[in-house]
């Protein structure tokens, strides 16, 4: 929608946002339907006081909430920052394309994860004569982001990285779409 059009319906998109997830929760507990609520550029509607709990609910009546924003920041500006850290957490299966901004980048790597690696070192000396000749050894463990802010950032256009509940798996994507004529 052009921006006229999104500013004069965003309070109905909001309501019927509101009323379609309150009928979700109104259903009978079913965990093997899929309704999907797909919201795209989620901060720029009307807050929706409900959403936390509708999310932490909606999973056993079949409800699959699909979020989509650009900046944490606006998540935040539009639902503060608690309910924005709750809303953020009830959301299990992430997908993070490219970030310009640091702080958001910052954000993405954090939630993917640190990662325990091994480094070991090899040390030769030599001395004068050939009882002063040594190699040490030498291991240190070091922690570091499985995708640092940086590689968030210069992820290519439909590139993104992909984390999912109950697994320690972060897998990169390279997504494709085909234009419809």
């Amino acid at each position: 929608s052009n921006a006229r059009q999104h500013t004069a319906l965003r309070p109905l998109i909001s309501m019927w946002l509101a009323i379609a997830s309150n009928a979700i929760l109104g259903m009978e507990p079913d965990e093997d339907r899929r309704i999907w609520v797909i919201i795209d550029e989620m901060p720029t509607l009307h807050k929706l006081p409900e959403l936390t709990h509708i999310i932490s609910e909606v999973r056993k009546f079949g409800g699959c909430y699909l979020l989509g924003l650009q900046s944490y920041a606006q998540l935040e500006t539009t639902y503060g920052h608690n309910a924005a850290r709750v809303i953020f957490d009830l959301l299990n299966t992430r997908f993070f394309f490219r970030a310009p901004s640091k702080a958001m980048a910052t954000v993405a790597s954090d939630d993917l994860g640190e990662q325990e690696i091994d480094i070991s070192r090899e040390n030769i000396s030599y001395g004068a004569n050939a009882l002063r000749d040594g190699v040490s050894l030498g291991h240190q463990n070091k922690t570091r982001p499985v995708v640092s802010p940086a590689e968030i950032q210069g992820l290519d256009d439909l590139e993104c990285y992909l984390r999912t509940p109950n697994s320690m798996l972060i897998t990169k994507l390279q997504l494709k779409y085909d234009r419809m004529s």
